[in-house]
């Protein structure tokens, strides 16, 4: 995942997995056009199935859970509130706020033993007016997008 960011350095990335049993980051520092830097982040975890890698390559790395993925973006939110995660002009998550909406706010208290292994998302209806969509899982975790 590419992230940009104007306060994060190499150590503020590495100590995001701190206290998380069986993450590791990869990261790899880059330009940014809108940002003062960016880093390519890739996270190895407790998810039970292979990293896909880049452009779909094969790793014998296992994923990290959508849960530690949450938890270690939600640590670099608090350092740099505006950074953005994804593509500046499509982003995943244009800054804290957008991230803790689409989550349902679920990573301000998530901790990393409180993790659900593997959500089994139920798709809800769609909100026509706001141009919103929303999942849930039995667990209580939400995702949000708009379209």
């Amino acid at each position: 995942m590419r992230i940009h960011t104007n306060t994060l350095n190499f150590s503020d990335v590495l100590g995001a997995t701190e206290g998380l049993a069986g993450v590791y980051v990869t990261a790899t520092g880059h330009g940014s056009r809108s940002h003062a830097r960016a880093f390519e982040v890739r996270l190895e975890g407790n998810g039970g199935h292979r990293n896909s890698g880049a452009y779909g390559a094969q790793t014998d790395e296992q994923a990290a859970t959508w849960d530690e993925w949450g938890i270690f973006l939600a640590r670099l939110y608090a350092i740099d509130p505006e950074m953005v995660c994804g593509t500046i002009k499509r982003p995943i998550y244009r800054n804290a706020e957008h991230y803790h909406w689409t989550t349902g706010k679920r990573f301000t208290w998530l901790t990393h033993g409180g993790q659900h292994a593997r959500h089994r998302w139920v798709f809800g209806e769609a909100d026509k007016v706001a141009r919103t969509s929303r999942a849930s899982c039995k667990c209580g975790a939400v995702k949000r997008w708009e379209w």
